[in-house]
């Protein structure tokens, strides 16, 4: 994998149109990188979960970091009820609803034996509503993130645990 100029970006974008396959609707400078990340880097990752999860009316934040440490929580609460032994990887973005308040939207690796309404009931208990799906590599993860890392309302964060995987090509 090699990530591409923005000429060549550009390029492909204007084949996708062409042959009529959905692409990116905001193909500006500005989210440039934002999209690189999700087809280029994302991609490369086998995610195993994608999840958005909300908030209850008493535990609604419109500070971004309270959402992160509620996320770190819950994926501490998963890996001890689940007795996993390694940490997860996650790639996860914090939208701000037209109400002011975060939710999470996320990939997540590391589950292996855990199921989507496993990793639902932990959300649910503690924090309110919440939507898990096992990922399809074949949608990959623009079809998952691209919309919620391009928004300017939104902040992300990414963990990758090293040891999981081999140097990426080309570093």
């Amino acid at each position: 994998m090699t990530a591409r100029t923005r000429d060549e970006f550009n390029r492909d974008m204007e084949l996708e149109r062409l042959a009529g396959i959905p692409y990116l609707k905001r193909p500006t400078t500005k989210f440039y990188m934002r999209e690189v990340l999700c087809r280029d880097f994302l991609d490369f990752f086998p995610w195993q979960k994608y999840m958005t999860g909300t908030f209850t009316e008493d535990l609604e934040t419109k500070d971004m970091f309270t959402c992160h440490r509620r996320f770190k929580r819950y994926l501490k609460l998963v890996k001890e009820k689940f007795d996993v032994n390694k940490g997860f990887d996650y790639f996860v973005a914090y939208e701000r609803h037209q109400t002011g308040y975060f939710h999470i939207h996320g990939l997540i690796g590391g589950v292996s034996g855990i199921t989507d309404s496993d990793m639902w009931e932990v959300w649910f208990k503690k924090y309110g509503r919440a939507k898990v799906v096992t990922y399809e590599p074949g949608k990959g993860a623009t079809h998952y993130l691209t919309k919620y890392v391009t928004k300017e309302l939104c902040g992300w964060d990414i963990k990758i645990r090293q040891e999981r995987y081999q140097r990426l090509p080309g570093a």
